[in-house]
């Protein structure tokens, strides 16, 4: 796993980029804890399932990505054993931003980019 800071032209709108690739030999859950940023990840491995912390999931194949609000609860990431991935660290600002929702509408949710952009985003992850 690597964490690298944004250029110069995304300082302030992006706080980092994380890649990621884990295989642990089965099924595995992870609590992902409450955070007050925003994130947006695309999924590079097998499917996964995201909880948000209002308990509702979504499941997402290798090419689909989501976005997820601040959450007071925790999440939960559900795979096959084997996930890889690309993590956008950002300020909640600048999620609004890019999605044109009030920050509101994520708390404690996460949403596919096809839910929340529409099915051309495929073409970005």
């Amino acid at each position: 796993m690597a964490r690298i800071a944004p250029s110069r032209s995304l300082a302030g709108l992006v706080t980092a980029y994380t890649d990621y690739s884990e295989t642990t030999g089965g099924f595995a859950a992870r609590r992902e804890l409450p955070s007050a940023d925003g994130v947006l990840i695309v999924n590079l491995g097998a499917p996964i399932e995201i909880v948000g912390g209002d308990g509702v999931a979504i499941t997402l194949a290798s090419g689909e990505g989501f976005a997820g609000g601040a959450h007071l609860r925790y999440a939960i990431s559900r795979s096959s054993g084997a996930q890889a991935g690309v993590h956008v660290f950002m300020p909640m600002l600048s999620l609004r931003a890019l999605l044109g929702l009030p920050m509101d509408a994520l708390l404690d949710r996460v949403a596919s980019l096809d839910a929340l952009l529409g099915p051309p985003t495929r073409a970005l992850c």
